[in-house]
C-alpha cells in the first residue's frame, strides 16, 4: 500500500510508537461478524517543528450545512453526499515523520518505519486528507474555508458550494444560465 518503508534511523530522529486497536463487529442480532484491527499512531509525541507544521483542517459548522440544505430546492440545486472510508489513511505526508515498527511487524533489525502516507493519530493527518481532496477534486468543490457561501467558475458557469463535516462531503451544483 506504500504507507511506510523501513529505513535506518537517522540520527537524532526520535520515533513515535504506535498501537494497535481492535474491535468485533456484530450484526444486529449481536452475532459476531468480523475483526477489524486498526493501527494507530501516538501523534501525541509529535513535535510541532519537527513531525508536522500545519494541523489545521476547515470544517463547517452544522448550521451552514443545515442552511445551504435549506437554499437548496430555492436554488434547485443537486445536492449529493459523499462518505469517504478510511479518508485519513489517503494523505502523503510532507514531513518526515519516523515511526517504530507495529507490533507483530517487527523484523529485529532496529529500523524504524518512514511514514509515507498519514495514519490515524497523526496530528496533520486531517490536513493532509483536505490537501488530497481539494487537489482532486478540481472545479466541482470548494474548500469550506473560503468565507464566500457561493463560487462560481468560470469555465462551467457551475454553481458550487463544498461542505467538510468530519469525513462526509456534501456537495451542491447546478448548471445556470442566468449567470
Amino acid at each position: 500500500m506504500g504507507t511506510w518503508k523501513l529505513v535506518e534511523k537517522p540520527a537524532g530522529a526520535v520515533p513515535i510508537n504506535n498501537k494497535w486497536v481492535f474491535a468485533k463487529k456484530r450484526n444486529k442480532e449481536g452475532v459476531l461478524t468480523k475483526y477489524k484491527a486498526r493501527l494507530v499512531a501516538k501523534g501525541c509525541a509529535q513535535r510541532l517543528g519537527h513531525d508536522y507544521i500545519e494541523t489545521h483542517s476547515p470544517v463547517m459548522r452544522l448550521e451552514t450545512i443545515r442552511a445551504i440544505l435549506a437554499i437548496a430546492p430555492t436554488w434547485k440545486l443537486l445536492i449529493q453526499q459523499m462518505d469517504v472510508k478510511g479518508a485519513y489513511l489517503n494523505g502523503t505526508l510532507k514531513e518526515c515523520v519516523y515511526m517504530q515498527q507495529p507490533e507483530g511487524f517487527a523484523d529485529g533489525t532496529g529500523r524504524v518505519c518512514l511514514l509515507i502516507k498519514t495514519l490515524y493519530g497523526l496530528k496533520q493527518a486531517r490536513h493532509e486528507w483536505n490537501i488530497e481532496f481539494d487537489t482532486n477534486s478540481g472545479d466541482k468543490a470548494i474548500p469550506a474555508y473560503v468565507p464566500t457561501p457561493v463560487h462560481i467558475s468560470g469555465a462551467s458557469e457551475m454553481i458550487s458550494q463544498s461542505s467538510q463535516y468530519g469525513s462526509m462531503t456534501f456537495f451542491c451544483s447546478q448548471q445556470r444560465s442566468d449567470l
